[in-house]
């Protein structure tokens, strides 16, 4: 991650009190920043007026120890950079940077740091705190083997994945969708085909009942829209025949909507409707149709009432949850101010 403007971060001071800093890009830190320990003390790193003296020691120090041996070079080199620690953020994203250079300026792949090996590293790190450096320089080489084992299996065409891997991209995938609504099932359409029928529309029809008073006639439908097929699986026989086909068993108490079943039926969209005849005193004869429309998404599904085909209101839905009750009344209230609207127009009374 490439970072191009100020920021501010959660810090602590050297007494160890919580604060928050402004975070310059490109810039040596200005203030100290120690960190806490787990046990609570403080672990402090180079004062803000070392820094500038300490970096360049620390370059001097890495061209003129060209002789030692890579890894050690690499492994020095980024701990000693760490204990400098020049920014006040990113310091060890810079510092496994610096490890890599120097590995890859002698024809050593890069390492990597595991995000599950996190703890090893930071023991490794303590340890050379207190004066082990051999056990950061070791930990450093598993991972330098690691590298170099993978790019041989790399060069051999051999598989890459290592156990767990999958589970990772499992996770991985989990975090991305955390937080979405649930995506489009049968059982997800029938549940919320349900809810409309039994709650929003009929709520509605109770709303509407003084409407219909005052004409001599109503009609009420309900409708879908979709692509309905049968369950069909191939035999293991398609090769000797490719026409033969395995009729799948179908369970007789699964749901179904409007007699088809939600696993052979992909609903598309549905419709109730309520068709009211003659308006008492109209002038205009024809019939008034209200009608309440869903449209069934991959991510959730959309409400709309209609009032002779023009839209009054529309809004979208969850599904696996609960209709928001305040679109639903909302929604209601818009429908019979249309309506009202509408009668007077057919009136043609104020």
């Amino acid at each position: 991650m490439i970072l191009v403007k100020p920021f501010w971060k959660e810090a602590i001071t050297p007494d160890g009190q919580t604060t928050r800093r402004k975070i310059k890009i490109g810039e040596y830190k200005e203030h100290p920043n120690s960190v806490q320990l787990p046990n609570g003390e403080m672990f402090h790193y180079a004062k803000p007026e070392e820094v500038a003296m300490k970096t360049q020691e620390l370059m001097d120090w890495y061209r003129s120890s060209t002789d030692l041996d890579p890894l050690v070079l690499a492994a020095e080199l980024h701990y000693r950079f760490i204990r400098i620690h020049p920014f006040d953020d990113g310091n060890g994203r810079v510092a496994r940077l610096l490890v890599n250079y120097a590995l890859m300026l002698n024809d050593l792949p890069p390492v990597v740091i595991k995000s599950a090996e996190k703890n090893k590293y930071l023991t490794a790190l303590q340890k050379a705190d207190v004066g082990d450096r051999d056990a950061f320089h070791s930990y450093m080489g598993e991972q330098l083997m690691w590298s170099l084992e993978l790019n041989l299996k790399a060069a051999k065409g051999e598989d890459l994945e290592e156990e767990g891997d999958v589970d990772k991209k499992l996770t991985l995938l989990k975090r991305k969708v955390s937080g979405k609504g649930k995506g489009k099932s049968p059982k997800l359409v029938f549940n919320s085909y349900e809810m409309v029928d039994n709650e929003l529309w009929k709520k509605t029809r109770e709303e509407l009942r003084d409407f219909e008073a005052i004409f001599s006639e109503t009609k009420t439908q309900k409708s879908i829209d979709g692509k309905t097929g049968q369950r069909k699986q191939r035999s293991l026989l398609d090769s000797v025949d490719p026409f033969r086909e395995k009729i799948v068993s179908v369970d007789e108490n699964e749901p179904k909507i409007l007699g088809h079943n939600i696993y052979d039926l992909d609903l598309l969209d549905a419709e109730w409707r309520l068709t009211m005849y003659g308006l008492k005193d109209a002038e205009i004869g024809k019939p008034i149709v209200v009608s309440l429309g869903v449209d069934f998404k991959r991510d959730g599904f959309q409400l709309n009432f209609h009032l002779d085909q023009n839209s009054v209101i529309a809004w979208n839905e969850q599904y696996g949850q609960e209709l928001n009750s305040d679109d639903s009344e909302r929604g209601i209230k818009e429908l019979k101010r249309a309506l009202v609207t509408q009668i007077q127009n057919y009136l043609g009374k104020d």
